[in-house]
């Protein structure tokens, strides 16, 4: 079994995107190769998850490109680890989004510093948000996801209430790192105001008086029960909204 693999996420349609944010341009390079030279120096082996369409348009001998599973495809990122994790023989899997383009590996060293064999997924928890896109999973949760598809769900945060959970958390300057590109003003913003400070109005609470509510996302008091069987590092803390 390899150490871990990495998995690129490259295949959404990028429907508020004017164009495919995969191909979009960040200090030369296309999103989808930050992604791969993030990944290629650590991990022993990278997958590029795409669609069909974009198959010939990736290029890079230092990767294996594969589309989604043909029974799930489409099924946005839970599906697209799924696919990666299927093929791969890695214990671990560290999964990047195709759309954030500011990750750093400064990032991805303290994640891998974290893997823990008592769970199934490592999670950064970075300015008072679970960032699931970002992290490893564990080869063992493709049941799981498989599962969830089956049933018609693909939520990501629905993944981590069904598995063994260990968040990571991070300072609020380290938010940059995670911005996610949806559209062509979002990287506008990032690269004119540098990711400036979310609104500091946001009221925060300590781990021990609160829950993961599955219905919107968020955490709230009233789910303290999700915590049971998962870890938080650094006193996480979580936004109420």
């Amino acid at each position: 079994m390899r150490k871990f693999s990495g998995i690129v996420l490259a295949g959404g349609n990028s429907s508020r995107y004017n164009g495919d944010k995969a191909f979009a341009s960040y200090q030369g390079k296309p999103f989808y190769q930050h992604a791969i030279d993030l990944l290629v120096p650590i991990a022993d082996h990278v997958y590029v998850v795409c669609r069909p369409d974009q198959t010939d348009a990736i290029a890079d001998h230092r990767v294996s490109i594969i589309n989604d599973d043909e029974l799930y495809r489409g099924d946005g990122p839970l599906a697209g680890i799924y696919s990666a994790i299927a093929v791969t023989d890695a214990q671990w899997n560290l999964a990047v989004p195709v759309d954030t383009p500011f990750m750093d590996k400064t990032i991805v060293h303290a994640l891998v510093k974290q893997i823990d064999p008592a769970y199934d997924a490592i999670i950064p928890c970075v300015d008072g948000r679970v960032q699931p896109l970002v992290g490893f999973y564990k080869n063992n949760v493709q049941t799981v996801i498989k599962e969830l598809l089956a049933e018609g769900r693909r939520s990501m945060h629905q993944l981590l209430t069904r598995i063994k959970v260990k968040y990571v958390s991070f300072q609020e300057k380290d938010s940059i790192y995670f911005a996610n590109i949806n559209s062509a003003d979002d990287f506008q913003h990032y690269m004119t105001n540098e990711g400036s400070e979310r609104d500091e109005k946001n009221d925060t609470f300590s781990l021990d008086n609160c829950g993961y509510n599955k219905f919107n996302n968020r955490f709230d008091r009233d789910h303290c029960s999700y915590f049971a069987n998962n870890a938080f590092t650094n006193s996480c803390r979580f936004l109420l909204w």
